[in-house]
């Protein structure tokens, strides 16, 4: 079988691919499920798109909406999807904020669990709220991060496990933006409103992050990539609609609110 690629000249892209096909042949030779890490939406189209034809593919990141996601391979179709489901190690961790304190944001959480030396890749979702903050993370980790992760932000964190979370949807606003191109530092320019130059000067200071990782120099955005960029906001590239008359792209996207 030949997997092929978007973007020919993107060796993270091929690696990513050289992975997923090692976990195919694993998934047939030894006739069992194989477990990834986390997904970001981009990296669950491209399995999509490249394994689908040759493998029984489910997705799974511990809720309906879950944006991160960890992709099963089975050797035969699973008999339904409870099956599918319980063949996944994710599982929710959920935690208060204690009264009086500041609700926790995304990256202090993240920051906190990344700072205990856990790989981007081994946490799904992140939800906060006023009140409480969930994880979604693999079962291997949970103990660790229950015993470890005490602290994000300012605020003291209690974690338990949580089976069948009650999952508030995020707010997302769609909308459109006209560039030259998907790469990074056009991108940026058109979603911060700032000229390009300031653009590739916020990417080399760390400012910016794709799909939750820091990135310190231009690159090509690929459908559903998330784009972070500091004090603007959350988005979601999701696709190239179309082009104007003067060969520029119609790009849309999700903000988060």
């Amino acid at each position: 079988m030949i997997l092929t690629t978007k973007n020919k000249h993107d060796s993270s892209q091929d690696l990513f691919l050289s992975r997923l096909y090692d976990a195919l042949e694993t998934s047939y030779r030894q006739e069992r499920a194989v477990l990834t890490v986390f997904l970001t939406p981009a990296q669950q189209d491209l399995a999509e798109k490249n394994l689908s034809s040759a493998a029984s593919l489910y997705f799974w990141g511990g809720h309906e909406q879950a944006e991160r996601r960890q992709l099963i391979i089975f050797p035969q179709e699973p008999e339904n999807e409870a099956a599918a489901r319980k063949a996944s190690d994710v599982i929710c961790l959920h935690a208060r904020v204690p009264r009086n304190a500041e609700p926790l944001k995304h990256p202090q959480v993240l920051g906190a669990a990344m700072g205990l030396g856990i790989e981007r890749e081994q946490i799904g979702d992140i939800l906060c709220t006023d009140t409480d903050v969930r994880l979604f993370v693999r079962e291997h980790l949970a103990q660790y991060i229950m015993a470890e992760l005490k602290k994000a932000g300012r605020s003291s964190l209690k974690w338990e496990w949580e089976e069948d979370p009650e999952i508030d949807v995020p707010v997302r606003e769609t909308f459109e933006a006209i560039v030259s191109s998907t790469r990074l530092d056009a991108v940026v320019a058109a979603l911060a409103r700032c000229s390009r130059s300031a653009a590739e000067e916020k990417i080399r200071s760390g400012d910016i992050k794709v799909n939750d990782v820091t990135v310190g120099k231009n690159k090509v955005l690929c459908d559903n990539d998330l784009v972070s960029i500091r004090r603007c906001g959350r988005f979601r590239f999701l696709k190239a609609r179309a082009q104007t008359k003067k060969n520029r792209l119609i790009l849309q996207f999700e903000r988060y609110l």
